[in-house]
């Protein structure tokens, strides 16, 4: 006599992995949650990049959230230390040459998907990275957000 299968887990059930965030530090990890917890209302998804916590919001924030972040005594990410734009092209426009980044998901599409709206998916994507620090205590913070690709 065989034991029957235990039934498939729900959704429900499953935990979703969440961003590794192994490359913070203990302080880092700190300014993370304490980022999040101030940019609460904003959705921010937490992450990180090179050591540093990482927040990401959708692009109609961003002006808000680096006000927010500037003024609130607990972050008090009072210098922008650097601004950069990722351009993510899509793999037409660069000839099929294009690989996502290290730490970026390559592109998947469903069978019989055409990836959504053709002329964004021809476009690609950029991505701001706001570089933000803190002078007393020092510390620094990556923001990320999307930006139109035109």
């Amino acid at each position: 006599m065989t034991t029957p299968a235990p039934p498939p887990e729900s959704a429900d059930d499953q935990e979703t992995p969440g961003p590794d965030l192994s490359s913070l530090s203990a302080d880092a990890r700190a300014l993370l949650d304490c980022a999040l917890e101030v940019l609460r209302e904003y959705a921010p998804q937490p992450g990180a990049l090179s050591g540093l916590p990482q927040i990401r919001i959708a692009r109609p924030y961003t002006r808000e959230v680096c006000r927010v972040m500037k003024d609130d005594a607990r972050i008090g990410a009072k210098m922008l230390l650097c601004l950069a734009a990722v351009d993510y092209p899509a793999a037409a426009n660069a000839g099929g040459r294009h690989r996502a980044g290290r730490h970026e998901p390559a592109p998947e599409a469903a069978d019989g998907d055409t990836g959504g709206d053709a002329a964004e998916t021809s476009a690609g994507r950029v991505e701001v990275v706001y570089i933000l620090q803190s002078l007393a205590p020092e510390r620094t913070l990556a923001l990320k957000t999307e930006a139109p690709y035109e």
